[in-house]
């Protein structure tokens, strides 16, 4: 694949700006929250009946954080009970499922409402409110704020000839509080993420961070809205670019993604776990809309428009 850059125009940002913007946030506050809540949780004596996971999500588990960055996802994932998609499975393979397995006792709601009365009765309720996505917990001396994502494992079969000879996608999955329920794979994210990372001999994880950075700059100007461009959704953008677009410089990485992004199928852009289209209407999705007003912003931002 040519370079594009080569040629291409002068932009308005230093190759330094975009130095500073690529280096990392802060990690230890992260650490701090993630043992905090592992640490709150572990008191509950309801809790400790289950088998559970809690673990990093997002930003800080991808090390694509910004100083700017704030609240950390903590995932608490309930493993006694999971949710399947079965579509893939043959009749006869669908019986010897249904035959292996049976229903579970201890569902999400249950799950969530006992991990909310432990924050709750851990940190106060002062510092502890539902949201739609997550029960948010407020930053406090030592740690950041967190989202704490309560959810069952996930899996999405392929085979299914008994429990020892079976193969599932693994994600996770949780009920909104206005019933919509999602599906996300953080862990083959994050994991495709650090594979991406290498391929480009390092150049993924910072150029990640310098978009968004430039979506921070465009908010801040009021060249953006916010929320338009999370940072997952951003992500997913840059880990659809293809390795040859990255290195030499910050200058000419950013152009050349800038310009294969504009030249690309984006309907055939996949998220980093590599299970889900990334622009759509599902909540798990970007909207197509948001994406234009973000790139035009951004494509304005480094041409000095």
């Amino acid at each position: 694949m040519s370079n594009p850059a080569t040629t291409g125009p002068n932009l308005a940002i230093s190759e330094a700006q975009f130095e500073t913007w690529s280096h990392q946030g802060a990690i230890d506050s992260s650490k701090n929250t993630y043992t905090s809540v592992q640490f709150a949780l572990g008191q509950s004596q309801r809790l400790a009946l289950h088998n559970y996971d809690i673990f990093l999500q997002g930003s800080y588990r991808n090390d694509t954080n910004i100083r700017a960055d704030s609240d950390v996802d903590v995932i608490v994932k309930l493993n006694d009970a999971f949710r399947r998609d079965l579509s893939q499975l043959t009749p006869s393979e669908l019986l010897l499922y249904n035959s292996s397995f049976s229903t579970a006792t201890y569902a999400f709601a249950e799950f969530r409402k006992d991990v909310l009365d432990q924050l709750n009765s851990y940190y106060g309720k002062t510092l502890v409110t539902e949201g739609k996505n997550s029960i948010k917990l407020k930053s406090a001396s030592g740690r950041l704020g967190a989202d704490v994502i309560v959810c069952l494992d996930y899996r999405r079969y392929i085979r299914f000839n008994g429990i020892h000879d079976q193969s599932f996608v693994q994600g996770i999955a949780f009920d909104r509080t206005d019933g919509v329920s999602i599906t996300n794979y953080p862990k083959l994210h994050s994991a495709n993420c650090t594979a991406k990372h290498q391929a480009t001999g390092g150049w993924f994880k910072p150029t990640v961070r310098i978009f968004k950075n430039m979506r921070r700059r465009l908010v801040e100007t009021g060249a953006l809205t916010d929320g338009v461009a999370p940072s997952y959704f951003i992500e997913c953008m840059i880990y659809s670019v293809p390795k040859e677009c990255f290195g030499r410089s910050f200058q000419s990485t950013v152009l050349d993604a800038m310009v294969w992004i504009s030249k690309a199928e984006t309907s055939n852009f996949v998220c980093a776990s590599e299970q889900t289209y990334l622009f759509g209407d599902r909540p798990e999705q970007w909207r197509a809309d948001q994406f234009q007003r973000y790139f035009s912003a951004v494509a304005n931002l480094i041409l000095g428009r």
